[in-house]
């Protein structure tokens, strides 16, 4: 009946109609805040509804200089893309261990185009950026209003991830998905992740006694 939502968030918006996973490994791996909250508040428009996975609720700020939305994860966390729907105005999205405006923790700058009322945008962070935070700052003086935000992590991404490159491997995996098993035993059980051998030559070798 397609009447149950899939259990994962793909890539292609897609998912197996039986048991509702993404396809061919293509799993976005949205990291969940734990805590959000805003600099001040119009009405029942609270921090929450901008991570609720309705684009038509949003929450909103009072008018005013520099307004501010930020939502705490559960630990540091390496971010590299953003699922933002905001409305008009110019945006830098920072994170960081705790909130903060400094250039390094600068993921990206976004703006609604002049004429339209919101801005739906999928964009990678200009660096890779690290922390327990990501803040929402609405540069200049307006009223904040953000839709929807996910933020989207990279690492170690067995299942997939929206920009089609993992940061980092787990342990014993390669490739570009981090997907293949290492072809040699390393004494760190780490590999090269784009040819699966041993780095500086940490090779185990196994003896074997003739019985």
């Amino acid at each position: 009946m397609c009447d149950q939502k899939c259990i994962q968030v793909c890539t292609d918006y897609t998912c197996d109609r039986e048991r509702g996973e993404c396809m061919k490994g293509s799993a976005i791996n949205f990291i969940n805040f734990t805590r959000v909250n805003q600099s001040s508040q119009v009405n029942n428009k609270t921090a929450q509804n901008a991570f609720d996975g309705d684009v038509f609720t949003f929450s909103q700020t009072d008018v005013g200089v520099n307004e501010t939305w930020w939502g705490t994860f559960e630990f540091p966390t390496q971010i590299e893309w953003i699922f933002i729907v905001v409305g008009k105005g110019n945006y830098s999205i920072f994170v960081g261990d705790g909130i903060t405006y400094q250039q390094s923790a600068l993921c990206v700058n976004v703006q609604t185009p002049s004429g339209y009322d919101y801005l739906y945008s999928n964009t990678s962070c200009i660096n890779s950026v690290k922390g327990d935070t990501m803040t929402v700052k609405r540069n200049g003086n307006g009223s904040l209003v953000l839709n929807e935000i996910h933020p989207v992590g990279c690492s170690n991404c067995r299942d997939g991830c929206i920009n089609g490159f993992c940061n980092e491997c787990n342990r014993e995996y390669y490739g570009q998905m981090c997907d293949q098993k290492c072809i040699q035993v390393c004494t760190d059980y780490t590999c090269d992740r784009e040819r699966g051998e041993c780095m500086k030559g940490l090779i185990i070798i196994w003896h074997f006694c003739n019985i």
